[in-house]
């Protein structure tokens, strides 16, 4: 039994020898092939190793492409995200009054007062008339006239028409309404899309390294934000027309108000009016004749003065010429050469 216990431990101990040296070999031989030049796995680089590239081995960079425009209805759709609610509807007011007026002062001054209290301002005023001479040498203003722009909240745009109306007379009025919703939209979402590319343009300029690249972005740049604010520009002035209406207002200083005809139905009727008008105009236009002479008067008899005074001087001159002329010429005297 002892005999069979130690065969078998013999061949067990012979099995283990056998397997330790096949691992051996195998071991050898892996370590052979490496040492032969057997393909190997590449080491991983180590992190940042982009900056350690020489110039002949690293990467070229792609130039960066200029951003393409943004589509206006891409931008339209962004807006609406950004911004539910875009805006009412923007409408700009604007009225053209002509009056007449008696008291031309009070009329001025109450116009202004108009605007002030309708919480808007006076854009433009301008004031003019005739000159009057009088007798003892000082002038006087009349037949005045003003013209004023005023501007004023557009929820009391109506109101500001219908007191303005009450300061004299109106020969004149007329009323206007421009709706700008559809370009004031466009406008906002044209500058959406432009900020939308400044924030790529700044991006992609953070991150280029080529010099011509960098030069191309920043002229793009410099483009995009020229147009931002030139539409801001235009923005704020449509804003200001729509929060503020426009009211042009003429004033005329009158001694009468000019009577409003009624309609005339007949003929006789028509032309009874028509050779009342035609001699109205022609009596005024002998005023004014007489009025123009009146005022030419004084330079006018200066200037026949001047003339009459000339033309005598004249005449009196070709008179002594005349007579010069036809005197008898004198014949030489003789000198006496005889001797005693």
């Amino acid at each position: 039994m002892k005999k069979y216990l130690a065969l078998l431990m013999a061949l067990t101990l012979l099995l283990a020898g056998c397997a330790a040296k096949s691992s051996d070999v195998a071991a050898t031989k892996s370590e052979m092939g490496s040492s032969a030049g057997a393909p190997a796995e590449p080491e991983a680089a180590p992190a940042g190793a982009d900056s350690y590239y020489s110039l002949d081995t690293a990467p070229q960079e792609t130039p960066i492409p200029e951003p393409a425009s943004y589509d206006e209805e891409e931008a339209m759709g962004e807006l609406q995200t950004a911004q539910p609610a875009i805006s009412a509807e923007k409408l700009i007011y604007r009225a053209d009054l002509r009056i007449e007026t008696l008291d031309f002062d009070a009329a001025v001054t109450a116009l202004e007062r108009l605007a002030s209290s309708m919480g808007g301002f006076v854009e433009s005023s301008n004031v003019s008339g005739n000159t009057n001479w009088q007798s003892d040498g000082t002038t006087r203003i009349v037949d005045r006239w003003a013209d004023y722009v005023l501007r004023v909240p557009s929820n009391r745009f109506q109101e500001a028409v219908n007191q303005a109306g009450n300061l004299g007379s109106v020969t004149s009025s007329g009323t206007s309404v421009e709706n700008i919703t559809s370009q004031f939209t466009d406008q906002e979402a044209r500058k959406h899309s432009l900020e939308v590319q400044e924030e790529r343009l700044l991006d992609m300029l953070g991150k280029a390294e080529n010099i011509d690249t960098l030069i191309m972005l920043e002229s793009r740049l410099s483009e995009v934000r020229y147009e931002i604010e030139a539409i801001e520009r235009q923005l704020r002035n449509w804003q200001n027309q729509v929060d503020y209406s426009t009211i042009s207002v003429s004033l005329r200083e009158v001694a009468v108000y000019t009577p409003t005809a009624t309609v005339q139905r007949s003929f006789g009727e028509r032309m009874g009016n028509s050779f009342r008008d035609g001699w109205t105009r022609f009596v005024r236009s002998l005023e004014d004749l007489s009025l123009f002479l009146a005022e030419s008067l004084p330079g006018l008899v200066l200037f026949v003065i001047i003339v009459v005074a000339g033309l005598l001087a004249a005449r009196k001159i070709v008179r002594r010429r005349r007579q010069k002329a036809a005197a008898p010429k004198q014949p030489p005297q003789k000198e006496n050469t005889d001797t005693i």
